[in-house]
Parts: C-alpha cells; sequence; structure tokens
C-alpha cells in the first residue's frame, strides 16, 4: 500500500448494525485499519517485525460495516489503489497518492453503489484497453430494519413473515464499471452479459 517495498496490511472491521448507525457514517471513525510494514533488517540478518497504525496519517478512512476489498492500479501510476465495499454505507475507492497516503475519490469515479450489501470485488482490463475496470457483486437487498419487522410479523403470522423474508432477501444486481483515461467510470450497459447471472454473489475473480 505504501512505497516501500515491503507488504503492508489493510484489515476490515464491522460497525454497529442499528438501523440508524450509518445515517452519521461520514462522522464516525475510520472502520479499516491499514497497518504500514516497519520490519527491520538487522546486521547479523535477522528480522524485526513490526507494524504502525496509519490509518488516519494515510487519509485510508472507510466508513461502513466493512465486507470486501479489490486492490489495483486504476490510473496506472504505479502505485496501488484501493476499493472497498460495505453493507449498509456506500462504497469507497480511494487513489494511492504514491507517497504513503490516498485520496477518496469515490465520488468523482463514481463507484459508491446504493449503499446496499456489497460483497467482493475485482478489478480486471475487460476491453483490453490498458486501464482497469472494477467488477463489484452485491448480495441480496436487505436492511436491518426491514429484518426487525419481519420478526415482529413472524410472531402474528408465519405466512406473513415468509412471505416478507422473500420480498427483502431478493436478488442484488452486480456493479460493472467501464474505466476510461481520465479516471472516471460508466456503467456497463443493462444488458451486457456480465451481469447475466442470477443468485447471491459473494465472490468475484479476476
Amino acid at each position: 500500500m505504501t512505497t516501500t517495498a515491503k507488504l503492508d496490511i489493510l484489515v476490515l472491521q464491522g460497525t454497529p448494525l442499528d438501523p440508524g448507525a450509518f445515517r452519521n457514517a461520514p462522522t464516525e471513525p475510520c472502520a479499516a485499519r491499514l497497518y504500514r510494514n516497519d520490519m527491520a533488517v538487522n546486521a547479523d540478518g535477522s528480522r524485526h517485525l513490526r507494524f504502525i497504525d496509519v490509518t488516519a496519517a494515510s487519509g485510508l478512512c472507510s466508513h461502513g460495516y466493512g465486507m470486501g476489498v479489490a486492490t489495483g492500479d486504476f490510473d496506472n501510476d504505479g502505485c496501488v489503489d484501493v476499493f472497498i465495499t460495505h453493507f449498509g454505507a456506500p462504497n469507497q475507492l480511494f487513489r494511492n497518492n504514491c507517497d504513503g497516503t490516498f485520496t477518496d475519490v469515490t465520488k468523482a469515479a463514481g463507484v459508491a453503489g446504493k449503499g446496499g450489501w456489497g460483497m467482493s470485488a475485482t478489478f480486471f482490463d475487460y476491453d483490453r484497453d490498458g486501464f482497469l475496470d472494477l467488477y463489484v457483486t452485491n448480495y441480496v437487498d436487505f436492511t436491518i430494519a426491514g429484518k426487525r419487522a419481519m420478526f415482529q410479523q413472524r410472531r402474528r403470522a408465519r405466512l406473513v413473515y415468509t412471505r416478507r423474508l422473500q420480498e427483502r432477501s431478493r436478488y442484488s444486481l452486480p456493479q460493472p464499471w467501464r474505466w476510461n483515461v481520465r479516471g472516471r467510470v460508466r456503467k456497463i450497459r443493462d444488458n451486457a452479459s456480465v451481469r447475466r447471472c442470477d443468485g447471491r454473489r459473494c465472490g468475484g475473480l479476476q
């Protein structure tokens, strides 16, 4: 993640699942944590392993219940960028500034999604134009508030509960985006074959 040749660690974390927990997401503390590898090599060749939490200093501050992460150099500047998916909050894209810091470019790139249940994501050059494209999988159309309402219904009528569960858990389509040279993306049209997949999606493979 940083400019050194050492591998760093990005750890996704959850957040409170109260129905109102995501309303103030932009002002909440960073959810995911970035640890910089500060390993030192001693004169005798032995290594001293140490990781430092540089989340705040790096600017890689995610807001939401972390579900998945994808890394790739989407702007071809030689540095690894980061995309994080969330449950119940917009996804986030961070551009690596190549100096140990990141900039949140989610809004400019247009890849926030609809704040549903994002799962895995992957960068790959699907149209072979030299720029990495982004494919995001979604699980189901689901909310915590809706889940609680379903359990309340269960006490009165099991049939109603079952029907609402099926309606609330309908499949959610994946979100494929195509990059262009200016760092912006556009959604691939709805009838593209990349979207013709049914079922709950938990993974994507490059």
